[in-house]
């Protein structure tokens, strides 16, 4: 699911990018397909963060006709739960011509749940 397209997501308040580097916020999605395996205890999945932090990125392109090539990396270092506000920042860096890297931060009011590095290029990945 798209951030900001379910039941529970909230719009967002903030733009990143280059010039703008305020946080984006979510409120992570309440679907109950994130139940967890324990009941009781939902927890979101680490692919809903990825996801929240690519179409972050996506949203804020730093230059026009970028397109996501790879994750170069993805590391979740803490817990996000249903319901929880999630704070976005980007961090944009040129690479070459055509390529730029994003350093995504994904937080919870606890603290940081995930990071990724992802890479664009100006052609679309085969």
């Amino acid at each position: 699911m798209i951030p900001g397209s379910g039941p529970g997501a909230a719009a967002r308040t903030g733009a990143a990018g280059p010039a703008a580097p305020a946080p984006i916020r979510y409120v992570a999605s309440l679907e109950p397909v994130f139940s967890g395996p324990c009941d009781g205890f939902p927890i979101l999945p680490g692919v809903s963060l990825l996801d929240y932090a690519w179409a972050s990125a996506d949203a804020n392109l730093p230059v026009p006709g970028l397109h996501l090539q790879t994750v170069d990396r993805a590391r979740f270092s803490g817990a996000a739960f249903p319901g929880d506000e999630l704070s976005v920042e980007l961090a944009w860096a040129q690479q070459g011509p055509d390529e730029w890297t994003c350093a995504v931060t994904v937080a919870t009011p606890r603290g940081p749940a995930s990071s990724a590095r992802l890479r664009y290029g100006a052609e679309a990945a085969r």
